[in-house]
């Protein structure tokens, strides 16, 4: 329960500034599209007003974009829960990834500001119950189809069952 409320506070934050990453599709671990799959109908009808880019998620299936293009992967390596008190009070702690892959030959510049504009979205911001504390983005590597760099975000989440 808690992992999946996490999951999509911070899914839901990043389609919210997807717009500014210039049409790149967003991934996340369970290969589905983040805003069909969103409780949330005024997220979903914001986003399509808008007129922001599709946003998808990844994990079943492993597919990059059919169309080549850049995209953002919203991964969850690590949670671990404990009881914060006696009682019914849990915290589950641990990071997200977001990784940032552009295409080969694209240059570093869009790579470093993809990664410096997810970290600005999740450093140190409390939303939905989750507290985020500062990202720490990684170096890139070349897989032979993208570039792809990290932001890996610490974060706490606070819940009673």
């Amino acid at each position: 329960m808690a992992k999946k409320a996490v999951s999509d506070a911070v899914a839901a934050r990043l389609a919210i500034y997807a717009g500014i990453f210039d049409g790149a599709h967003i991934l996340d671990q369970n290969g589905l599209n983040i805003l069909t799959n969103l409780s949330n109908p005024l997220l979903l009808a914001s986003r399509y007003a808008l007129g922001l880019p599709a946003i998808l998620r990844l994990n079943e299936t492993t597919q990059t974009p059919l169309d080549g293009g850049s995209w953002l992967r919203l991964e969850f390596p690590v949670a671990n829960d404990t009881q914060t008190i006696l009682g019914r009070g849990y915290r589950e702690t641990g990071a997200f990834r977001v990784a940032v892959a552009t295409e080969i030959g694209s240059g570093l510049a869009k790579s470093n500001t993809w990664c410096e504009q997810v970290a600005d979205i999740f450093r140190n911001q409390k939303f939905d119950g989750v507290d985020c504390r500062t990202p720490t983005t990684r170096e890139g590597i070349d897989d032979g189809s993208y570039f792809i760099a990290a932001v890996i975000v610490p974060f706490r989440y606070e819940y009673r069952d």
